[in-house]
């Protein structure tokens, strides 16, 4: 069956005026739940801490994000879409759980993994460029941050679950499978790279993704929604 070119292209531009439009609306409602949670950090709510944290870091991630259109590369609508997939699977996995207060130590262990990658770069950096090889040392601020927190734990604090197990967990382990082996295939290099294929950049399909962007984006708000519920103190 031959294709109506024109039909597709017709498509195409009413699907993207809908959902670049609705992408922007859900951001900017993101941003607003932002304000809520920073105004409810103010009133210092002690009971609450952890959930305004939670949850005013999170919406300020999102909102942050870069915005994607149909000009953007497919690599950036792919990375983007990536991103917060893997946000919604994790706010989704801790109304679940209701533990948020364990985002202080995962936040810390991640922390400190990047100070020592930060320590670890002088090295290698004079291992590739010799030229570096006599630049004053900068890590000192680096060292005495990793050492407070080493300092504050016995052990290495306990690293977030992966992915795949919070996806599992929240019944989003088919979508994160799907999205993760096609985004990979497409954003890392291995041996699909050598194919010199680039099938998603027509617009046709890079609006998809797009829609996908903004299925995330709604979810995320629904969830968000019910975090800052939570932080509301109730006799």
């Amino acid at each position: 069956m031959k294709i109506d070119e024109t039909l597709v292209q017709r498509n195409t531009e009413h699907l993207r005026a809908v959902y670049e439009a609705k992408i922007k609306e859900f951001r900017k409602k993101i941003e607003v739940l932002h304000d809520k949670f920073n105004k409810r950090a103010q009133d210092r709510i002690f009971k609450t801490r952890y959930e305004t944290t939670f949850g005013l870091f999170l919406s300020e991630y999102i909102f942050k994000l870069p915005v994607c259109t149909l000009e953007s590369s497919i690599d950036k609508v792919l990375l983007n879409a990536r991103r917060l997939c893997e946000a919604f699977i994790t706010v989704k996995y801790f109304n679940q759980q209701n533990d948020f207060e364990k985002m202080v130590a995962y936040c810390d262990r991640d922390r400190m993994e990047y100070l020592e990658g930060c320590l670890a770069r002088t090295e290698a950096d004079e291992k590739l460029f010799f030229e570096l090889k006599n630049m004053p040392d900068m890590n000192q601020p680096n060292r005495d941050e990793l050492a407070k927190l080493k300092q504050k734990y016995e052990e290495k604090p306990a690293k977030m679950p992966n992915m795949n197990t919070m996806a599992q967990s929240v019944g989003l382990k088919e979508e994160y499978d799907y999205f993760y082996k096609l985004s990979s295939k497409l954003l890392h290099f291995c041996p699909f790279s050598l194919n010199g294929d680039s099938p998603f950049e027509a617009p046709v399909h890079k609006i998809i993704f797009l829609m996908r962007i903004e299925r995330y984006l709604e979810k995320i708000k629904e969830e968000l929604d019910i975090v800052y519920q939570k932080t509301k103190l109730t006799n």
